[in-house]
Parts: structure tokens; C-alpha cells; sequence
């Protein structure tokens, strides 16, 4: 254990703790140099979501982070699933349900919760309709 100073890829410097191995530690500090500062990948991940319209999540400034960037990340995915679908019917129907989906879950609980299910691509459609058939019983 030992403390070091590293400097982001986006040029930001902090001070942080490392375990284990010597060797382990220094491919940590390696790996840092090529990621941005927590406050700059937020700040990316915020600017993000707000160009797509999406509304602002709910939960503790930490939550919000990661949530926003998981919220991104599957919008990603559900975007690039949806190019590819030929049938326009079918197109504008996931369109309509990626939009409730990711405009109305603003809970940052909701995204981390479901983060896993978020990886696999296949389940991003089983989570839109779960999650607007709950919206809908709830009215």
C-alpha cells in the first residue's frame, strides 16, 4: 500500500492509494495516464446526456456519475440495435420504447441495479418493456 501521484490523460493530477504488488501498482499508474479524471469523464458523460435531451438522474453526486455513464452506455447499445432493424414498424416501435425507457427512469438506483442486464444487449429490450409496463400499471 502506498500513495502516489498520477496524472490523468486529461492532464488533471490526484494523489491516490494503490495495493498489492509493486508491479501491479505500476501498470495502475500506467493504466491511469490513459483514462480522464473522475470530475472530466462525469463532466463528458453530463454533457452527453444532456445533447441527447435526456433528464437529469436522481441519487448521491457518485451515483449520478456512474449512473449517467451506464444510462449512456446502453443508450449506445439500444441506438446501434435499433440501426439495424429493417422493418420500419418495428423501428419506430423501439424508438418509441428506448425513448420512455431512457427518459423516464431517472432513479441513478435503477441503472446501477440493472448493470449487469445492461451488458448484454439482448436483455436491453426485456428491461425497456419491464420497465414501461410498470410506468403504465402504476397510472
Amino acid at each position: 500500500m502506498a500513495k502516489y501521484k498520477i496524472t490523468y490523460a486529461c492532464g488533471h493530477t490526484a494523489e491516490v492509494q494503490l495495493y498489492g504488488k509493486e508491479a501491479e501498482r505500476e501498470k495502475k499508474i500506467k493504466w491511469y495516464a490513459t483514462i480522464d479524471c473522475p470530475d472530466c469523464e462525469a463532466r463528458e458523460q453530463r454533457e452527453t446526456a444532456e445533447a441527447a435531451g435526456l433528464p437529469h438522474l436522481t441519487g448521491s453526486e457518485k451515483q449520478v456519475a456512474w449512473a449517467t455513464k451506464l444510462r449512456n452506455n446502453a443508450l449506445d447499445k439500444l441506438d446501434a440495435q435499433i440501426a439495424v432493424i429493417s422493418n420500419p414498424e418495428n423501428k419506430s416501435k423501439m424508438t418509441a420504447f428506448r425513448n420512455q425507457w431512457i427518459g423516464k427512469e431517472t432513479a441513478s438506483s435503477y441503472w446501477i441495479d440493472n448493470r449487469d442486464e445492461l451488458d448484454k444487449l439482448r436483455d436491453i429490450t426485456k428491461l425497456i418493456e419491464t420497465s414501461v409496463d410498470y410506468k403504465n400499471q402504476k397510472k
